[in-house]
């Protein structure tokens, strides 16, 4: 059952993460969305979040400008892409936990390792 309306809640990290690469990568990327800004912009707008700290917080994260285009989400840009996913996980929690950025890599590996 789901108890909010807005947001998902998962039973295990790996499956959030999941669908935030399946948002993420696939859905923003493939509609045009290939910034730091732009996806973030969409991801948390401005009528819920502080979005330009959200954006300089996670560009300065990945050492990425806001604005550079991103490079194609595929198995060889992982690197990339968890950065900005542990990024993200940091600024919505505070902190992210030791061990998170294995579960951030397999849930990546789960949508991208099958193409």
């Amino acid at each position: 059952m789901q108890a909010d309306n807005e947001f998902c809640t998962f039973i295990h990290p790996l499956y959030g993460f999941r669908a935030a690469v399946i948002i993420i990568c696939k859905t923003y990327y493939g509609r045009k969305l290939v910034t730091i800004r732009q996806i973030i912009s969409r991801w948390a707008p401005s009528t819920e979040n502080n979005t330009e700290a959200y954006i300089t917080m996670v560009s300065k994260a990945v050492g990425i400008g806001a604005d550079v285009m991103l490079p194609r989400p595929k198995a060889e840009t992982k690197n990339v892409w968890a950065s900005i996913l542990w990024a993200i996980a940091l600024h919505e929690n505070g902190y992210v936990p030791n061990g998170m950025d294995s579960v951030i890599s397999a849930a990546y590996d789960m949508v991208f390792d099958k193409m």
